[in-house]
């Protein structure tokens, strides 16, 4: 089962994991005494949807986390969440980051380091191949800076199979 982690800014950490029973993901925040902080003992559900359509958690440095996902409607498109101190979503349903018809997938989050974040997927709208597209965003959703709001491809090259998203620890991403 997967697992993922990232210290809350706080001292404590959040931990987001796939419940064996339920198939949900989960997340809880635990401060750096050891106590859960986020509807104790069982978490919040992020999701209910398949890992491979999950991105994993992303610090926002201030006690909450950020999340990406793929959901599957009249196309595959790339969702942001931002998850408040009290675990609780800021951002309704979710804001789509892609905009565009076609097929998005696999994404990836890493956060700036400033209560944004880093959101990396394959995009198949220049090159049937897919091609990996990238955008930057505050914890509302929205595009920060001169980042286009469709976000901007990484690479043009045909054929990019795999991809990692790391920190700079300087605001950006490589």
């Amino acid at each position: 089962y997967e697992g993922w982690s990232v210290p809350d800014g706080e001292g404590g950490v959040i931990v987001a994991f796939r419940d064996r029973d339920s198939e949900n993901i989960l997340s809880q925040r635990v401060d750096p005494s050891g106590a859960m902080l986020w509807n104790a003992p069982t978490g919040i559900v992020l999701t209910d949807l398949p890992s491979d359509r999950f991105s994993g958690i992303a610090s926002d440095l201030a006690g909450g986390i950020m999340t990406a996902w793929v959901f599957e409607g009249s196309d595959y498109e790339i969702y942001f969440q931002h998850y408040g101190a009290d675990g609780a979503p800021q951002l309704g349903a979710g804001v789509n980051l892609t905009f565009h018809p076609g097929v998005q997938f696999q994404p990836q989050i890493e956060s700036d380091g400033t209560g944004g974040a880093f959101v990396l997927w394959f995009d198949n709208r220049i090159d049937p191949n897919y091609t990996p597209f990238l955008q930057h965003v505050d914890g509302s959703g929205l595009p920060i800076g001169f980042w286009p709001a469709a976000a901007a491809p990484v690479t043009t090259q045909p054929f990019v199979n795999y991809y990692t998203l790391l920190p700079d620890g300087l605001g950006g991403a490589f």
